[in-house]
């Protein structure tokens, strides 16, 4: 379950509309929407949902015209006629300042049936018979009408919206609706016939306005701009009194307040002042209490001068924009999800492009998020100022270098953004000197999980633990990522190690096809198959005989090795688990210290000198071969583990002459493979090494024999 439906699951309906907007990304509200949904709970759906469509965020991965037609359509449907007309209000508004007005017909059409489900018939057939004018041929008024005529008992007006509808499918049914419209007429026949018809309820003239809009064929009436009269008319006032005009308008304040909002958004009408005129006309429509427009009310309150270039936005402002001061309130509040807080320095470094005369005001608040002592405090400050060093950049506020360099010297800059060197790319500023590149391993951004923050570690090996894996794709957590680094790995901000989590970029540069540090392609054939590289191996863990992560086994033993200090066994099974995850100096410095409680175990001496051999001193591996070798020499009747040994110990003394690896690595053509799985599964808890690969002779006096003579040779 994600942590922000946690947040949300013991907050009330009124709780959650207590929260403020923007505390959370509209594209996490979605879980916490979604999960109410799926309870049924449809009221904190709704606040849920209103939560996120007050935030001030604009995000091209939520489609919020559906959000909005959803929260229309349920307030609605649960006969909360005031709050679906708020709500369809503030989705005309929407639409047409950010959409263009897409589908606008469909959101007339929603305020048509709120009218007539709430009672108002006059309104509710006077916007009808606009939104017929307005596009006579849209099929799906008349389907839409007539669901909702049928639904409010209007069959006979049903029949005739319909037929009008049958009549276009003649020429045009790409939505196939011949067959529903036939099934409609008849259904609405039945009922006709069986409950009694409301259509006398409608007053005479909305009722004969209405039919007559049936009849239209083509648009008129200043249609090419998408207007009728008396809303035309506010394009060219000349013709008529305003205040005549404006008199009539709010007469019918209910009728053309979708269309006046569509007017006050329309950037094709700025210069006649018509959109200035539509904001007058419903600021006192809401000032008077004519119309429900409560969700535009703070657009309204500001939308004075040239407020479409002042206050608006696309990256901030579901409705209407906000002032300079507004969006750096914004900005500077650490409460704001962080991209939204993003999104405010994207509308000011515009404003600032756009005004000349604000850029200075721009670039000192900008100064002041660089260093003020909130810019250091959490992994989401470090986001967040790394997308503000990034609009630095596209402004061109070269003045800002100093404290953008100091930024990154204090490590308080997400470098995954933006790095120090686009600066002396673009500007020619600074003197970064590249890192220099090892070409046997890989960086990978790793995200902490104690403080958030993520770095790049340089890795080598990485194994993946399947088990783990399995474990949270069922949804449970762990306290280890699947993923296992080849040495430890700590934070460089709060000193936590190995609590990392891969991050979508590190699993992916993981498996980028770079030859042995992304992913070895080998050819079959015709065909390139792409196998796994080198570096990253995958096994099911065992630690201590269970399926165990292997950096919690390594906390295991290191709690009995607390517990029994000397107990040279439990250092062995420590080194065992360190070699396997490729961690060589941990694993020799615990072998180091096996030997040191127990200097006469053949195991601890010849585990320590392939060690030593592969990772450590070749002088000290090649003494231990040789010690090997004497303390066989010592037993009367050697064990069976003791021949093994020492035929591990002259073939490492053998590997080393050849400069080759220990024979730790002898059983297999490509033991990094494979091996991990097979030695954690069966010796990670042995004190055993790697078998020897030479057939075992009969005594350790024959092999010793053996190999001087074939030395002399």
């Amino acid at each position: 379950m994600h942590r922000i439906v946690k947040e949300f699951i013991p907050l009330s309906v009124e709780e959650i509309r207590a929260t403020p907007p923007g505390k959370w990304g509209d594209f996490e509200m979605l879980d916490v929407i979604h999960h109410f949904s799926e309870q049924k709970d449809d009221k904190r759906t709704l606040a849920a949902r209103e939560l996120l469509l007050r935030s001030p965020e604009v995000s091209d991965m939520v489609d919020y015209s559906e959000l909005f037609w959803e929260q229309v359509n349920e307030s609605r449907h649960s006969k909360e006629f005031q709050r679906a007309l708020q709500w369809a209000y503030a989705s005309i508004a929407y639409n047409e300042q950010h959409e263009a007005g897409e589908n606008r017909e469909g959101r007339y059409r929603d305020l048509v049936e709120i009218y007539l489900e709430s009672g108002d018939l006059e309104t509710g057939f006077q916007i009808a018979a606009r939104v017929l004018q307005m596009d006579p041929s849209d099929i799906w008024t008349y389907n839409v009408f007539g669901f909702a005529l049928l639904h409010n008992r209007f069959s006979q007006l049903a029949i005739e919206v319909v037929t009008r509808g049958l009549q276009l499918t003649e020429h045009t049914d790409f939505d196939m609706l011949e067959d529903q419209f036939h099934d409609m007429i008849q259904r609405s026949q039945k009922k006709l016939d069986e409950e009694v018809d409301r259509t006398d309820e409608i007053a005479p003239d909305s009722l004969a306005a209405f039919r007559a809009a049936l009849k239209v064929s083509t648009p008129n009436d200043k249609i090419e701009l998408g207007y009728l009269t008396p809303i035309s008319t506010l394009i060219e006032p000349g013709q008529q009194d305003q205040q005549t005009l404006h008199n009539e308008i709010i007469q019918q304040a209910k009728v053309y307040a979708g269309e006046l909002i569509q007017l006050a958004f329309d950037e094709r009408v700025k210069e006649t002042g018509a959109p200035t005129r539509a904001v007058t006309l419903l600021r006192h429509f809401h000032q008077e209490r004519l119309v429900e427009l409560d969700k535009l009310a703070s657009w309204l309150a500001q939308a004075d001068g040239d407020w479409q270039s002042h206050l608006l936005s696309g990256e901030v402002g579901k409705i209407g924009g906000y002032t300079t001061d507004e969006l750096k309130s914004i900005a500077r509040d650490t409460g704001t999800y962080f991209y939204i807080r993003s999104g405010a320095i994207e509308a000011l470094t515009e404003r600032a492009e756009r005004f000349p005369g604000e850029r200075d005001n721009v670039v000192g608040f900008m100064r002041e998020l660089l260093t003020r002592p909130e810019a250091s405090q959490t992994a989401e400050e470090e986001t967040f100022i790394g997308l503000l060093i990034s609009e630095i950049l596209d402004l061109g506020a070269k003045e800002l270098f100093p404290e953008i360099e100091a930024a990154y010297a204090e490590d308080r800059v997400d470098t995954q953004i933006v790095g120090l060197d686009s600066f002396v790319e673009e500007w020619g500023m600074g003197s970064v000197h590249p890192k220099k590149y090892q070409e046997d391993g890989i960086e990978l951004p790793l995200k902490c999980k104690e403080c958030g923050r993520e770095r790049n570690h340089f890795v080598q090996h990485v194994i993946l633990d399947r088990n783990t894996e399995d474990k949270q794709k069922e949804g449970e957590e762990t306290k280890y990522d699947p993923y296992v680094m080849d040495r430890e790995i700590i934070c460089p901000k709060c000193g936590s190690v190995d609590r990392y989590e891969m991050t979508p970029t590190a699993s992916v540069r993981l498996m980028l096809p770079f030859d042995d540090s992304g992913v070895r392609r080998r050819k079959s054939g015709t065909k390139s198959i792409f196998q796994p590289s080198s570096r990253l191996q995958s096994m099911r863990s065992l630690v201590m005989g269970q399926p165990m992560h292997p950096l919690e086994g390594i906390d295991r033993y290191r709690e009995e090795i607390a517990k029994q200090p000397t107990n040279a066994e439990n250092h062995m099974k420590l080194g065992n688990l360190f070699r396997i995850l490729h961690r060589h100096s941990d694993s020799l410095a615990s072998y180091r210290r096996a030997y040191e409680l127990d200097d006469q175990d053949s195991d601890v001496i010849i585990t320590l000198a392939m060690a030593e051999h592969d990772f450590g001193n070749r002088e000290r591996a090649k003494e231990l071969y040789e010690d090997i070798k004497t303390l066989a020499r010592k037993q009367t009747v050697p064990t069976e583990q003791m021949i093994e040994n020492v035929g591990a110990a002259i073939d490492g003394l053998d590997a080393l002459e050849e400069n080759e690896s220990s024979p730790w690595g002898f059983e297999e053509e490509e033991p990094s493979r494979s091996r991990p799985q097979r030695l954690l599964n069966k010796r990670a808890d042995l004190k055993s090494k790697p078998k020897s690969k030479r057939k075992k002779p009969a005594t350790i006096q024959k092999k010793l024999k053996k190999k001087k003579r074939k030395r002399k040779k």
